[in-house]
């Protein structure tokens, strides 16, 4: 996954994501630490985890609250511990991580059901192509005993009728 050489279609998403995850940083730092964007950093998150996997879903996850983190304290917000920013910064990891596993989740889920109906579909089909098989066979068999019992039936019945009348010469 981390390791893998990347396509240029998710070279150019993971560009999105980073240039989308700027404009909200931005757009976060120009309208103050009082007003949250904390929503907004979803986006680049949902893109990343939805189009490129929970790896990348997560690396935006970390970033995302980093920028959210350094654009309020651009914009003037004080802390007067080191810990508040750090559970702050930490309990929005673990949103954005919770809303990547969410989205992986659903992916295999969907990829899960994908799977199933097209195994019904394909069951479906050769279930249709087995009762063709069987209607053939019994037509085939139907036609075969069919032919068998006029052959049988009417060499018994020609026979019968010609000792019927052999009978009737020799009874006249």
């Amino acid at each position: 996954m981390p390791y893998q050489t990347l396509k240029p279609d998710e070279c150019l998403d993971i560009l999105k994501c980073l240039g989308l995850l700027a404009v909200i940083g931005y757009l976060d730092y120009l309208t103050g630490y009082n007003t949250s964007f904390f929503l907004f950093y979803l986006v680049p998150i949902i893109l990343a985890a939805s189009r490129l996997g929970m790896f990348y879903g997560f690396v935006m996850c970390v970033l995302s609250a980093l920028v959210w983190l350094f654009s309020n304290m651009a914009a003037g917000q004080v802390y007067t511990d080191w810990l508040t920013p750090c559970w702050n910064t930490i309990t929005r990891i673990l949103f954005f991580s919770l809303v990547v596993s969410l989205i992986t989740v659903r992916k295999r889920l969907e990829g899960q059901v994908r799977q199933g109906t097209e195994a019904l579909s394909e069951e479906a089909q050769k279930r249709i192509r087995l009762e063709k098989e069987v209607l053939e066979a019994s037509e085939r068999e139907q036609r075969k005993i069919g032919h068998d019992l006029h052959d049988s039936l009417g060499q018994h019945l020609t026979a019968t009728a010609m000792a019927g009348k052999v009978l009737s010469q020799k009874l006249a």
